[in-house]
């Protein structure tokens, strides 16, 4: 049972039901509020949603994918935008929260593919 005089806050809701709301949100308003804490940061720079975001205004036009959703979102308007570069200095407390962080800054530009086919050793 909750405390009646504690305050009400956005962020005391579940994290998923969190992502469905910011999901309504328009791509400026996302990069507005993601400024606010580090909940929104995390939140409103989600893959999912920035994909959402490209693909329903720009479902029906050829892209090249950025390194992530949001940069090709960015690029493809061609809009300035706000894009953090600094990490959040808060400790996160979520591990959900902490998978979605890693994930949204996961860079696969050094991976490469094996050429050749695994040999046994002796």
């Amino acid at each position: 049972e909750m405390d009646k005089n504690l305050p009400i806050s956005i962020t005391h809701l579940p994290e998923p039901a969190l992502l469905i709301l910011l999901s309504y949100l328009s791509p400026k308003e996302a990069q507005k509020i993601s400024q606010t804490c580090g909940l929104f940061y995390i939140f409103c720079n989600n893959e999912a949603l920035w994909q959402q975001y490209f693909l329903t205004e720009f479902a029906n036009q050829s892209f090249t994918y950025k390194t992530n959703w949001k940069t090709t979102y960015i690029t493809h308007s061609h809009k300035t935008a706000f894009i953090p570069t600094t990490t959040i200095q808060k400790q996160i407390n979520s591990e959900y929260l902490l998978r979605m962080y890693q994930r949204q800054h996961f860079n696969l530009s050094n991976f490469t593919y094996m050429t050749h086919p695994l040999r046994k050793t002796h």
